[in-house]
């Protein structure tokens, strides 16, 4: 189970720290990233790791209540990142617009890949059982 986590988990990692790193050190990345880029990187990839860890907890133990766990881990997911948005808001960060920008960002970078993965891998079990 752990081999699938860090697999869907692999391609938008690489993608964020790619960008974070090389456009984090020219004065483009200053513009388009908030100072916290690191902190929000990090809370994205942990709801992410523990969304994805309940989806693939859920498909192993009740495969016919899938959906059910899916939809409990992206309501989740979604609750994790707006207690984070408001929290950093509510302290009065700077430049609140981009820092939810790159939030968002981040979070729907992930979350078209765990679709993508998870598309994936029901057309494959789909073709399996044809």
């Amino acid at each position: 189970m752990l081999k699938d986590i860090q697999k869907s988990l692999l391609v938008p990692t690489i993608i964020s720290l790619s960008l974070l790193l090389t456009l984090g050190l020219t004065t483009i990345g200053t513009n388009i990233f908030h100072e916290k880029k690191w902190i929000i990187f990090l809370v994205i990839l942990l709801s992410s790791i523990f969304t994805t860890f309940i989806t693939h907890f859920g498909i192993k133990n009740n495969p016919s209540k899938f959906i059910l766990y899916y939809f409990f881990s992206m309501f989740a997911r979604i609750i994790i990142v707006l207690i984070f948005i408001f929290s950093n808001v509510y302290l009065k960060i700077n430049q609140p617009f981009l820092f939810l920008l790159n939030c968002f960002f981040f979070y729907f970078l992930y979350l078209f890949f765990e679709i993508y993965n998870l598309f994936f891998n029901l057309q494959r079990n789909f073709k399996l059982d044809s």
